[in-house]
């Protein structure tokens, strides 16, 4: 994976060659290590959280996490700063997504 750290700045606007590309980054889940790391991760993750509970994932990328969740029952909602990776978690589908920083969340306090 190759970051052009010039391609974008993290608060200008967002075009299609913006420092993470939200495809290939995914795609590197799909490759054996990264199966291996997420299904490790996943399980670790998985047994904090009860079911119905909800959960809001900082950072959420390309939504994989936020989609384990949903699928094991927790109500999930993820941000994440990168325009390519929200619209790549939207359409991964199975969680609420918004684009924003840790710093000032959408969502109303006590929420999660």
């Amino acid at each position: 994976m190759t970051m052009n750290p010039d391609a974008r700045k993290w608060r200008g606007s967002h075009d299609r060659q913006s420092i993470w590309d939200a495809d290939i980054y995914d795609s590197w889940f799909d490759e054996p290590r990264g199966a291996r790391l997420f299904r490790l991760e996943a399980r670790a993750a998985l047994q904090l959280i009860s079911r119905g509970q909800t959960v809001l994932e900082v950072g959420c990328g390309t939504g994989r996490f936020l989609a384990a969740l949903a699928a094991e029952g927790a109500a999930a909602a993820g941000v994440d700063p990168d325009p390519g990776m929200v619209e790549f978690a939207k359409r991964r589908g199975g969680a609420v997504v918004a684009q924003a920083r840790a710093e000032s969340l959408p969502f109303p306090d006590a929420r999660f």
